[in-house]
């Protein structure tokens, strides 16, 4: 894990059993270095090396949130025309678009990134693997890849319509919103589908959308002071 990572998912992962090895990166990517460095690990001391979004079963397990999403939305006679993803390295849009394409009812599935890590959404445009350069800053530290990962970005290229960016003003909002009158915690990079629909509710006020809101891996401190920060809901 990155050395900044914040300390509350350092201190969840060592109380669910793992060794964590925290990388000091330095100027290069953070998520970068430390999928290197396990790597290193792996070859050294003989262990298999999960990559967190670029392999096709990782992303195939992806996919069963938006499967169960889908069978609540049908035992509730819901049906979906968008669905706001958020992408850091695109494991989770690359499960939802093919759970959407093999089960769904046709809805548009949308990428939503921080505005200063936007590469899935460059990709999308480009039809290749944009770079962000470096760590720009966010406050969604899930949502820091280098590159959308090959095996994700190859399902996503084909069933993701586009990508639209949110800032972290409207992160924070939306962390305030959720807890205030969804009374559920997140952490920024889990509100940030939220956020992305305030942010273009004009768009989207006479649609039937899901938003992917997970990750609550934020403490109370956190919390209290990224809320604090945010701009009053209007």
């Amino acid at each position: 894990m990155p050395c900044d990572a914040p300390q509350r998912k350092v201190e969840l992962t060592r109380r669910a059993g793992a060794k964590v090895v925290l990388t000091d990166h330095g100027k290069r990517n953070r998520e970068e270095f430390a999928n290197a460095r396990a790597r290193e690990i792996a070859d050294d001391e003989g262990r298999v090396f999960l990559h967190p979004f670029d392999d096709p079963l990782v992303v195939a397990g992806q996919s069963t949130l938006m499967r169960e999403l889908q069978l609540d939305a049908e035992r509730e006679h819901v049906r979906f025309e968008a669905i706001l993803c958020p992408v850091g390295g695109g494991g989770l849009i690359a499960g939802t678009a093919l759970a959407e394409k093999h089960f769904g009812t046709g809805a548009e599935v949308i990428a939503v990134e921080p505005e200063a890590c936007d590469d899935m959404c460059r990709s999308l445009i480009s039809h290749r693997r944009e770079q962000n350069v470096g760590n720009p800053p966010t406050i969604c530290d899930a949502m820091q890849a280098f590159t959308p990962g090959a095996v994700p970005f190859e399902a996503a290229a084909h069933l993701v319509s586009r990508g639209i960016t949110v800032d972290d003003d409207t992160v924070r909002t939306a962390m305030r919103i959720a807890f205030e009158e969804f009374k559920i915690v997140l952490e920024p990079s889990g509100a940030i589908a939220l956020a992305a629909a305030m942010l273009h509710r004009s768009e989207f006020e006479n649609r039937t959308v899901a938003l992917l809101c997970c990750g609550g891996s934020v403490s109370v401190d956190d919390l209290v002071r990224l809320t604090k920060a945010a701009p009053a809901p209007h």
